[in-house]
């Protein structure tokens, strides 16, 4: 089973991945064609063209994708500097333990202090990429980590009743009458509408035929860091391999929308 998290995305030649979803949907093309020619529209023939954009996405993303070699330790704003800069201060600690000279005592002090200097400044980056690139739940996600953990006590509140009277709320419980009062006000009285006579009740709902804009701005515009479906396969994948599977996506979803069936693939 393949999980977007197992795969180093950030590191990925996606020129590399695209020229290779090319050759595999050349290799392929007969059986595609077959496939994405049917006009049928049963369940079996939709699934089965779910199953063939989804066996070569994944074989694509097997093949040209690396992993991420995970751990405990894993940080995200670790770099491939700072691995350089941790042997060299290693090697440094080594040659001063060894021979036990003042000139490599310094030699590595001077290496420790500016790769922890090159960390506090990576962690700084990484930071500030987060919260310049934040977008939708990600900037409530900066807010918590950054609010103040204190918790204040709310002043008292002075509002109007239902009778129009200045009213202060004190305790708990007066505070929690005062906010249901003014933010919860009871509706106007209407008369109630008889639609029985004009409605007329349709079992079958006439949907629009899907156009090429409609579906590439619903890929495009859905978030990339969003956690993948049970197949594995998330926003990035398909937003960068949409202009090899173009056609077969768009028949595919027409498909499935107008027959109102969604495949389990």
């Amino acid at each position: 089973m393949l999980y977007s998290d197992q795969y180093n995305f950030m590191k990925t030649d996606w020129n590399l991945v695209i020229e290779n979803a090319k050759n595999k949907a050349q290799q392929r093309e007969l059986e595609l064609n077959y496939l994405f020619s049917d006009e049928e529209i049963d369940e079996e023939n939709m699934k089965k063209q779910a199953i063939f954009i989804r066996d070569l996405i994944l074989s694509v993303i097997k093949e040209t994708v690396s992993k991420k070699n995970t751990s405990e330790f894993s940080k995200s704003w670790w770099n491939s500097s700072l691995t350089n800069q941790r042997k060299r201060m290693a090697q440094k600690k080594r040659q001063w333990q060894k021979h036990q000279i003042a000139e490599n005592f310094e030699s590595y002090q001077k290496e420790r202090n500016e790769y922890f200097s090159a960390i506090k400044t990576a962690k700084s980056k990484c930071w500030n990429n987060f919260l310049e690139n934040a977008q939708d739940k990600e900037i409530f996600k900066a807010f918590q980590y950054t609010k103040n953990k204190r918790v204040e006590r709310l002043p008292i509140l002075e509002y109007k009743n239902d009778l129009n009277e200045e009213v202060k709320a004190v305790t708990f419980d007066e505070k929690c009458k005062a906010f249901m009062s003014v933010l919860f006000k009871k509706p106007p009285q209407s008369e109630e509408i008889n639609i029985s006579e004009s409605y007329i009740e349709d079992s079958k709902w006439n949907w629009q035929d899907l156009s090429y804009d409609e579906l590439e701005d619903t890929i495009f515009t859905s978030a990339v860091n969003k956690a993948a479906g049970p197949d594995g396969i998330s926003f990035l994948i398909i937003q960068k391999l949409y202009s090899v599977l173009k056609e077969p996506l768009f028949k595919l979803y027409k498909k499935l929308l107008k027959n109102e069936y969604h495949s389990k693939c």
